[in-house]
This record gives C-alpha cells, sequence and structure tokens, in this order.
C-alpha cells in the first residue's frame, strides 16, 4: 500500500514539476532552458546547415541530395530534422509517446521552434500527421498535435487539421524499412472542409526514418492545393550512419 502511494506522489511531482530535473535522465537541472541536461542535450547530436537539401541527412557538405535519398521518389520537396534519432532522442520521444509524458512536447517544440527559425522555413500554419483510432483510443492523445499546440505558441502559427487515418496499420517501429513502406501506403486521406489552399504549410512529425510517412502525409494533402509543404521533424535516422555500420 505504501508502495502504491510513493508511486502515486511521484506521478503527481513529475507532472507538476517536470522542469527540476532533466526529462532524458533525471538528474538535477541547473538550466532548464531546454528541459534537459548539457550531457543529455549535447548527446541528441543536433544538426548543423551541412544538411541534403531533400531529406535532412547530416553530411559533410551542403547538397541538393545525399546518396541515400538520390534514388528516393519522395511526395516532399523537404524536410528537416532537428538532431539524430538516438538513445537520447528516442527516449524522449518514447516518453511523450508511451509513457504520457506530455510535457515532452514543450521541449520537442523548442528545438523545432528554433530550427524553424534558424532554417528561415516560410509558413502560414502547421499540420500533424494524424493517429489511428485504436491509437487515439489506446494512448488518448496524438502527440504530433500537442507538439504543434506548443510550437504554435512559440511561432505564433496556426494550427490545421488537414489529414485523417483511413486505414489502420501495424506500429512503424516495429517493421523492416520495406514493410514501413508498404503498411503506410493509402493511410491518410485529406480532411476536405479545412482551407489551405494557396498557404505555406508547415508539416510536424516527431520521426523521419524512411520518409514514408511524411511522404504520403504529402502525397494526401497535395490535394488541397497548398502553395508549399515543408516536412519538419524532431529526430532523423541517419541514413547514411547505417549504411556505413553494414
Amino acid at each position: 500500500m505504501a508502495l502504491d502511494l510513493f508511486k502515486v506522489l511521484d506521478g503527481f511531482n513529475e507532472a507538476l514539476f517536470p522542469g527540476l530535473s532533466c526529462a532524458c535522465c533525471g538528474d538535477e537541472l541547473k538550466d532548464n532552458t531546454y528541459g534537459l541536461c548539457e550531457i543529455c542535450k549535447e548527446g541528441l547530436n543536433l544538426h548543423n546547415k551541412n544538411c541534403c537539401k531533400k531529406c535532412g541527412e547530416p553530411l559533410d557538405y551542403v547538397r541538393e541530395k545525399c546518396p541515400a535519398c538520390a534514388d528516393e521518389n519522395y511526395e516532399f520537396k523537404r524536410a528537416i530534422s532537428c538532431c539524430e534519432y538516438n538513445e537520447f532522442s528516442g527516449k524522449l520521444i518514447k516518453d511523450l509517446k508511451y509513457n504520457n509524458k506530455k510535457y515532452i512536447a514543450k521541449i520537442i517544440a523548442k528545438f523545432l521552434s528554433e530550427k524553424y527559425y534558424e532554417e528561415k522555413i516560410e509558413a502560414d500554419c502547421i499540420t500533424f500527421v494524424p493517429s489511428s483510432k485504436h491509437t487515439l483510443k489506446k494512448r488518448g492523445y496524438n502527440q504530433g498535435k500537442l507538439i504543434c499546440e506548443e510550437l504554435s505558441l512559440l511561432t505564433g502559427l496556426e494550427i490545421k487539421e488537414t489529414l485523417k487515418r483511413i486505414k489502420e496499420t501495424q506500429r512503424q517501429a516495429t517493421l523492416t524499412g520495406e514493410e514501413r513502406r508498404k503498411n503506410i501506403i493509402g493511410a491518410f486521406a485529406p480532411i476536405e472542409g479545412e482551407d489551405i489552399k494557396g498557404k505555406k504549410l508547415l508539416l510536424i512529425d516527431d520521426v523521419f526514418s524512411t520518409g514514408t510517412t511524411l511522404s504520403e502525409s504529402v502525397k494526401a494533402l497535395k490535394s488541397l492545393r497548398p502553395k508549399t509543404i515543408v516536412c519538419l521533424t524532431f529526430a532523423k535516422v541517419h541514413f547514411l550512419k547505417e549504411l556505413a555500420n553494414k
């Protein structure tokens, strides 16, 4: 009984005072600018400007397309990410998605807003990748929408709910690259009532893995005739690093 009470109190403390400790490792914070200690912030491996202009893969120098995405037929023209998908960024994303730590959306939005201004992205509004009905029922929220709400506060951009999921899919994280592509094809459809015609749209997601989810989302969005679509994610799987380790 006492143990259960301690768990409840810990839960209240985490919900009320998440900024007192690092959201990643739990160490006490001296500076709460990012909600992370210096070690964990450094561990994110933040991207600099030398990235592929198509998929956002970090490179030794800027180029239009990197070797990893040169043969990919993405629907989007440009995707940008804040950092590498690794143990640090992965923990933040998993805690937000699966452990009900909604305050992490603020941390992710902080990095996204800085990248938005750093890259001088032009946008009129922001949107997000929709969750499946099963996921929403189980989780109770869409982490992409939470991130967009926080990002909207930091940038002043209006949120538009532009997409709906019309196909139940397996969790992308459990699948191989090729399985992910097949799994997500035809999963999204535009919400016709949301007017984004002629607008510059910023599409937000937590992770760029194969790029398939973003590509399928953009494909569905094109029928709403936005002027431009730029994809912005918190973390990106580094294709070239994975290829080098094979």
